[in-house]
């Protein structure tokens, strides 16, 4: 970092390093002036950036990713940059990739007969946006070009959920306990899809009532089991007590199998269920059950909408989710639409109570 405060005075430091020199400025009151002075100094002494490609950005910036983030969203960004960002501008070098150049791929997949959603091209805008904030940090580049870039607008309402009634369906259609107990947990504890296959007998203290969640299925690259969450972020879960119920029967059936010990899957026993039997089957219940064609992670949203209709604030589903406040708010907030109107009648009503104790009638007096 070439410009950093300096603690003991208060102020702002900057230094320089240019074939094997250090140059110094001290005594910067704010930020802005320090920035503005290394600019300076590095227009004298004529320091050349180095010029790279996108593809060698991202190549590096892959190297720095898997040292923070988990292997899912690592694998994640990386197949959308394969997919969509490397045949179109992968090539380029940076300092000539430009607004236009990005809006253009914008509208490419705004356009494709794929149909992408404005929420998936905005994820895409993203990734831009994080290789040119790195290369910012790496002091190749000074800008970053995607900041000028509009994102398009997502419906937040367009999030599907099923009531509880349709779950009790879904639930009734299935035929093996197994599966019950599994699609119950999805939709009573909000877990993702990924949690849930990772489950071993040791996340789970039924004295405590409680579920541990610290791990998670990854498929891409080869089906593993991978320690954390997805935000990488453990939590744990109350069981609630039809769960930890059905939990409790399945535990009574596997220990007294000759190998059982706590590092078995809790739905796969040796090895995890495969997401493709899973979806499988998740599809055909659907169908017995005459509900339309509904991803499983759409159980997840079920569960924030039951929590927020049964009067849980957006701090609680957080909470509930494990997710931070802010993923909880862009995600879930037009669930709280009406919190104004709340807010209005739970005043009109103070207002009513206190005023039958304060407002006297004139015709007793």
């Amino acid at each position: 970092m070439t410009v950093k405060k300096d603690d003991k005075r208060g102020t702002w430091t900057v230094v320089v390093y240019h074939n094997g020199r250090h140059y110094w400025r001290r005594g910067f009151r704010t930020k802005r002036e320090a920035t503005k002075a290394e600019l300076e100094i590095k227009a004298g002494l004529q320091i050349p950036k180095k010029r790279i490609k996108l593809d060698e950005l991202e190549n590096e910036f892959l190297a720095h990713h898997k040292l923070h983030y988990s292997l899912t969203t690592v694998k994640t960004n990386e197949s959308r940059y394969n997919t969509h960002i490397k045949p179109h501008l992968g090539n380029k070098y940076i300092d000539n990739i430009n607004v236009k150049d990005i809006q253009s791929l914008v509208n490419t997949l705004k356009m494709s007969k794929k149909g992408y959603k404005n929420s998936y091209i905005n994820h895409i805008i993203e990734c831009i946006s994080k290789l040119y904030n790195y290369a910012i940090d790496m002091e190749y580049i000074d800008y970053n070009p995607t900041k000028k870039v509009r994102k398009l607008k997502e419906s937040q309402s367009g999030i599907k959920y099923i009531t509880q009634n349709q779950f009790q369906k879904l639930y009734q259609s299935v035929d093996d306990f197994y599966y019950k107990t599994f699609l119950m947990i999805l939709f009573y504890t909000g877990i993702r899809v990924g949690e849930a296959r990772a489950i071993r007998w040791e996340q789970i203290d039924f004295k405590s009532n409680e579920m541990k969640i610290n791990a998670h299925i990854v498929d891409k690259g080869g089906t593993r089991r991978v320690d954390g969450r997805k935000n990488n972020k453990d939590y744990i879960i109350i069981m609630p007590i039809n769960v930890k119920k059905d939990l409790l029967n399945i535990y009574n059936i596997e220990k007294n199998k000759d190998d059982f010990d706590d590092d078995k899957y809790v739905f796969g026993y040796y090895k995890s269920w495969s997401y493709n039997k899973i979806r499988t089957r998740f599809k055909q219940a659907l169908k017995e059950a005459g509900l339309e064609d509904i991803k499983l992670h759409t159980l997840r949203h079920s569960y924030a909408s039951l929590l927020a209709n049964s009067g849980a604030s957006i701090q609680e589903l957080a909470g509930a989710l494990g997710d931070t406040l802010e993923v909880t708010i862009n995600t879930y907030s037009h669930m709280y639409d009406n919190v104004n109107e709340k807010i209005s009648n739970r005043i009109n009503a103070i207002l009513e109570e206190r005023s039958s104790s304060f407002f006297i009638d004139e015709d007793n007096e």
